[in-house]
């Protein structure tokens, strides 16, 4: 009610700037909201720049300036500020001393345990470490990067120079070069992923005439590593909360600013946990190849100690129905698996015989050496071969007592007698079905495995083989042409002239 008397004693003029400024008002918020409706439709995720945190370590020599340390930091962030503005944040800070000779040494520290202590670490995205020694009449740079939402290191990376005046421009260069961009997985649907990068909406448009491929882009083609990361009530990650989904990638195969659509390769029917939880982070890593070759050893996954010689490899590329026979592990376990000139990714197919053990999506030259537990087929593999050599046995037995039986009858038709009874003593004299049976259950009793699975495939071998020996071995046979033979002597017609069996 004050109010509206406020309004009604208000003089004309004042009530009508009071409407024009209102007007202006409306006028700015509409804009406004022009411009913060796509803001809205992005993610904090990918309007976030990485938050980076670097370490310096210098090797104390005296070629080396004592300001060494605030050189290099300084000109890191100046480079940085220039060409990644609204990508990176870059900061630095001392080295703990704890990790300083582990780090010239160019060994890393396992991420759990750095990050247990420097908890101050885990408000930044990254950390990056250089160390700077004397190599030869020049200096020698090695960088690395700790991504700390997924606890992996990145490998070394080197550069020589001859001069101290570039080293900053190395140091830089290199820095982008070991940068792994990171996204989170948003939507799993079947084998299709949608995935959103890191800072993605930061980076400038490919039609901006500005635009240059940033360390942080993703492009149709790459291939992504997915990995868990697990928090507990506080919101923190444990010893172990973090680890990739094994035998598990991502092909890219649309992207659009900061949004990746991919295509899941795995050997597992389904990679992804379908039920979603608000501790339970599901991200990956672009995957960049350093080496020219992966060596895949095979192992029994009850017993990584025992490798699985004499398996058969075979390779297929994505989406393609046909393999190619890739080569059979040494007595190590061992196969060198090379790249593709077409595809990053090479699905492997293990075989032991006949069956199929295990399909797995691999990345050649990703790391040097790969290791796959797999259910050791030696016992099924062994039992398979020696039910193989009783079965080509049966054949040829059946096919003797068929002869025989033959030329019994033949010698019955033309009053042979006495001939007949020698020849159904030499078919007496073949092996029968119960001798088959014994040598079966004898060699059944050493062939046990401790994989049940495994025990099931030759427990089902053993018995098809015993209903083989049912089926073709018929006891009843000898007796049977006995039966005839004596008929015939006595001019008597066989019992079974007209319905003889084939056995």
């Amino acid at each position: 009610m004050e109010a509206q008397r406020g309004t009604m004693n208000m003089s004309p003029a004042r009530f009508k700037s009071l409407r024009k400024v209102a007007a202006q008002i409306a006028v700015v918020l509409v804009v406004l909201t022009g411009l913060t409706a796509p803001l809205r439709a992005q993610s904090i995720w990918e309007l976030t720049p990485y938050r980076i945190q670097t370490w310096f370590v210098i090797q104390p020599q005296p070629l080396i300036p004592q300001k060494a340390v605030a050189e290099l930091s300084a000109a890191v962030q100046r480079e940085a500020g220039a060409a990644l503005r609204s990508v990176w944040k870059v900061e630095s800070s001392p080295v703990p001393d704890a990790y300083r000779e582990t780090f010239l040494s160019l060994k890393q520290p396992a991420a759990d345990d750095l990050l247990g202590v420097e908890t101050g670490l885990e408000a930044f995205d990254k950390l990056f470490v250089f160390t700077v020694s004397v190599a030869g009449n020049g200096y020698q740079l090695d960088v690395c990067e700790l991504d700390i939402r997924t606890r992996v290191w990145s490998p070394w990376q080197q550069r020589q120079t001859d001069r101290w005046s570039t080293i900053t421009q190395e140091a830089f260069a290199l820095m982008c070069d070991v940068f792994v961009p990171l996204v989170r997985i948003q939507r799993v649907k079947d084998d299709q992923v949608t995935a959103l990068v890191k800072a993605g909406a930061l980076q400038r448009p490919k039609s901006s005439v500005r635009h240059w491929q940033t360390p942080t882009e993703i492009k149709p083609g790459d291939v992504l590593q997915p990995i868990i990361r697990r928090t507990n009530r506080n919101g923190k990650v444990e010893p172990g909360g973090t680890k990739p989904i094994q035998w598990t990638v991502l092909l890219v195969e649309d992207q659009t600013g900061g949004v990746l659509t991919c295509k899941t390769f795995s050997g597992y029917r389904q990679p992804f946990n379908a039920r979603r939880s608000s501790r339970v982070e599901q991200l990956a890593l672009l995957i960049r190849p350093e080496h020219e070759s992966t060596i895949l050893r095979l192992h029994d996954r009850r017993n990584q100690d025992q490798p699985l010689a004499g398996y058969d490899v075979f390779a297929r590329q994505p989406d393609s129905k046909t393999s190619d026979f890739v080569g059979r592990t040494n007595w190590r376990g061992e196969l060198e698996v090379f790249p593709d000139e077409e595809n990053l990714i090479r699905m492997l197919y293990v075989k032991s015989g006949n069956q199929l053990l295990g399909k797995l999506p691999v990345i050649p030259g990703y790391q040097s050496l790969l290791t796959a537990p797999l259910r050791n087929d030696d016992r099924r593999l062994e039992a398979e071969g020696f039910l193989l050599g009783i079965q080509e046995s049966l054949v040829d037995l059946v096919a003797r007592r068929e002869v025989l039986s033959n030329r019994i009858r033949a010698k019955i038709d033309r009053g042979e007698f006495d001939e007949a009874e020698e020849l159904l003593d030499q078919l007496r004299g073949l092996d029968t079905q119960e001798d088959f049976a014994s040598r079966v259950q004898q060699r059944k009793q050493g062939l046990t495995a401790v994989d049940s699975q495994v025990q099931q495939k030759i427990d089902k071998l053993f018995a098809d083989t015993r209903a083989l020996l049912g089926k073709f071995l018929d006891p009843s046979r000898v007796q049977q042409l006995q039966a005839e033979i004596e008929a015939a002597r006595k001019g008597e017609p066989a019992a079974n002239d007209e319905d003889d069996d084939q056995n």
